[in-house]
């Protein structure tokens, strides 16, 4: 029997039994060796997939992995973009999974939304959703987006978008890359900057969320979603910060 021929037989089984008995009976690394098949068409993707877990630790490790660190360990433009394509459609997939479920988003219903939004996401981001009186979504998109530690925000884009759409409330997300969903400073700080500004054009924000992995901090709930600047500055919160030198917490 020939090298080639052993090699797609194996594939085929691999295949059938994936189909036949589900996910559920294969190791993490089959079924990262299974994915690889469609990337490395000729080559054992089963030598692969382990270097590749013993790499990164495991199958989120891989997904994760930042491209020039699979570059490194020889995988061609192929292989890393099969790799990096699966948590950003798995991230479309949930999002819009959730969205189905709903006929209509609530604001004070979009946790979950956000969560799906932030799924495999390796720099800080800012997302908007904008509704109208009657609370119906007429916009949901990204407005800014960061590195590893930071996210500017900015203030007019997100004005003149809600005034674009002659929006009525607002709600703001963004992620947080060190696990923790407690807010920063500048978190709070810009937050209250946020909700004065679209209070000026008739805008109400009327939430926060910060996401860190499957945790998700809401700011009306945590009480630090405050009106303005200034009524920040005047609370035991902004003292706090300031006592304890957290301004520059990530």
């Amino acid at each position: 029997m020939s090298e080639k021929h052993n090699h797609d037989g194996h594939r085929d089984r691999m295949r059938k039994k994936y189909m036949e008995y589900g996910a559920e009976i294969f190791e993490p690394h089959e079924m990262l060796e299974m994915l690889l098949y469609y990337a490395i068409p000729r080559k054992d993707t089963n030598k692969t997939a382990h270097e590749l877990i013993n790499t990164f630790g495991s199958v989120s490790g891989v997904l994760d992995a930042p491209p020039h660190l699979l570059k490194n360990i020889g995988l061609s433009s192929n292989v890393i973009v099969l790799l990096k394509l699966i948590p950003d459609m798995m991230s479309m997939y949930l999002e819009e999974r959730e969205r189905d479920l709903r006929d209509k988003i609530m604001p004070d219903d979009m946790h979950e939304i956000f969560k799906c939004k932030f799924f495999g996401k390796t720099k800080e981001m800012l997302y908007l959703v904008l509704f109208d009186s009657k609370h119906n979504e007429i916009y949901n998109g990204l407005v800014s987006k960061g590195d590893l530690q930071h996210v500017n925000v900015d203030i007019r884009n997100i004005c003149q978008t809600a005034l674009m759409y002659n929006a009525r409330y607002a709600v703001i997300s963004h992620n947080h890359l060190n696990g923790s969903v407690l807010p920063s400073y500048q978190d709070i700080f810009y937050t209250a900057s946020v909700k004065e500004a679209l209070a000026k054009v008739g805008v109400e924000l009327v939430e926060h969320y910060i996401v860190a992995g499957n945790e998700c901090l809401s700011f009306t709930n945590a009480g630090v979603l405050f009106s303005s600047v200034k009524e920040f500055e005047k609370s035991p919160l902004h003292d706090f910060y300031t006592v304890s030198d957290n301004k520059d917490q990530p």
